[in-house]
């Protein structure tokens, strides 16, 4: 792997949650449960071979840009919204974590499910496997051994349903009896890996388009707000509606304000 950039400097909000969760007692990366931004931050340096640290400084946006902008820091903590006077002080990357939930997720999920189920198997399945491989061999050497028909070692039985498995069963063995034994945890390993992980990736398709409101723009959140008895609450120090609205809807948002 290349080598990649150490102790990047990454500068930010201390509490937006749930983008960023830090405090006086934990400011680092090291911090559980840190923010989902945080984190991403984090697994993005991993990926790029490379370290970093925050700068112990509550700083919104603006103040964080500004700061990449004069060399004090050399990433936000947070993804920043792409505007004009941004770019003439700061160079921008794409903002990963939208354009793959945003993207990905959204208009084309099919990408976004096969890349999970690509996934899927990592080390902890491969453990699960390994295991049942060797509990099924063991047993059905103790089986034959205890009926006096051991025709085989430990290392063949072991070596044959650890195949098996890997193989779907797609082999024959003498003793009929033993093959029950090997079809009977072999369905058990499916039940519970297909159980396991159905459920994961139903949580995951269902959550992620999950709409607990009746908007999903900013017109509907006005026309919420205006006609359907909503309140608009714009958190201080974060995100508005104003960086991203178009001329008509900003118009709407002052008559809001202004009610």
């Amino acid at each position: 792997m290349k080598p990649g950039f150490e102790d990047l400097r990454a500068i930010g909000y201390q509490t937006d949650v749930p983008y960023v969760a830090l405090s006086n007692y934990c400011w680092s990366f090291s911090c559980p449960k840190p923010g989902a931004e945080v984190e991403f931050l984090d697994l993005t340096f991993q990926v790029m071979n490379s370290t970093g640290t925050i700068i112990q400084i509550d700083a919104d946006i603006e103040q964080s840009i500004d700061m990449v902008g004069n060399g004090s820091a050399d990433i936000t903590l947070v993804t920043a919204r792409q505007t004009l006077d941004r770019m003439k002080k700061v160079d921008f990357t794409t903002p990963i974590g939208f354009v793959y939930y945003g993207y990905l997720v959204r208009e084309i999920p099919e990408i976004a499910v096969a890349d999970y189920i690509m996934r899927l198997f990592d080390y902890d399945t491969l453990a699960i496997l390994i295991s049942f491989g060797l509990i099924i061999g063991t047993l059905v050497y103790l089986y034959t051994w205890i009926f006096d028909k051991r025709i085989r070692s430990l290392w063949d039985w072991l070596m044959i349903s650890c195949s098996g498995i890997v193989r779907q069963f797609m082999f024959k063995i003498s003793s009929p009896i033993c093959a029950l034994v090997l079809i009977g945890f072999w369905l058990w390993c499916c039940q519970v890996i297909i159980t396991y992980y159905e459920a994961k990736l139903k949580s995951f398709l269902l959550l992620s388009h999950h709409r607990g409101t009746i908007f999903n723009t900013l017109d509907g959140v006005l026309e919420a707000a205006e006609h359907k008895g909503w309140t608009l609450v714009v958190q201080e120090r974060g995100y508005t509606p104003y960086l991203w609205c178009n001329p008509e809807q900003c118009k709407r948002l002052d008559r809001l304000k202004s009610k």
